[in-house]
C-alpha cells in the first residue's frame, strides 16, 4: 500500500512537472538584435534595426562624438548627417547622450562603421 501510495505522488509530481512551466517566462516571438559584437557573426536584418546606446560625453565635435557607457565602454562615431538634439550652447563633455543607429556596435573599432541615425543630447 505504501508503495502504490509513493509511486501515486511521483506520477502526480512527473505530470505537473510536464505541464507546468517551471516559473518561465513567457518567449517573445521577437529576438532583441544584438548590440555589441561578440566575435561573432550577425543576421543581415540586424544591420537594419534601429538600436540605442546611451552613455556620457566624453569628447565631441562638430563631426564626431565619443561616449563612455555606464559599463565602461568608449564608443566614437562619425555623426556628419546625423540629426543631433542638443542644447542651445552644443555638446559639452559629461553631457549625456543616446545615440540612435543602425549596424552593430564593435568594441575592437576605433570609431564605430554604424550608420547614425539621431543623436539626444541632455544635461
Amino acid at each position: 500500500m505504501k508503495k502504490i501510495w509513493i509511486a501515486g505522488i511521483l506520477c502526480l509530481g512527473l505530470l505537473l512537472a510536464a505541464c507546468g512551466d517551471g516559473g518561465a517566462k513567457p518567449s517573445s516571438t521577437q529576438s532583441t538584435p544584438p548590440l555589441v559584437s561578440q566575435g561573432g557573426t550577425s543576421s543581415p536584418a540586424d544591420d537594419f534595426t534601429e538600436k540605442e546606446v546611451a552613455g556620457n560625453v566624453t569628447a565631441a565635435t562638430e563631426t564626431e562624438l565619443t561616449i563612455l557607457t555606464a559599463d565602461g565602454i568608449n564608443f566614437s562615431f562619425e555623426i556628419h548627417g546625423a540629426e543631433v538634439t542638443a542644447p542651445s550652447d552644443g555638446m559639452q563633455e559629461g553631457d549625456n547622450a543616446t545615440v540612435h543607429f543602425t549596424g552593430i556596435l564593435d568594441e575592437t573599432k576605433l570609431i564605430q562603421t554604424v550608420t547614425v541615425l539621431r543623436v539626444v543630447v541632455t544635461r
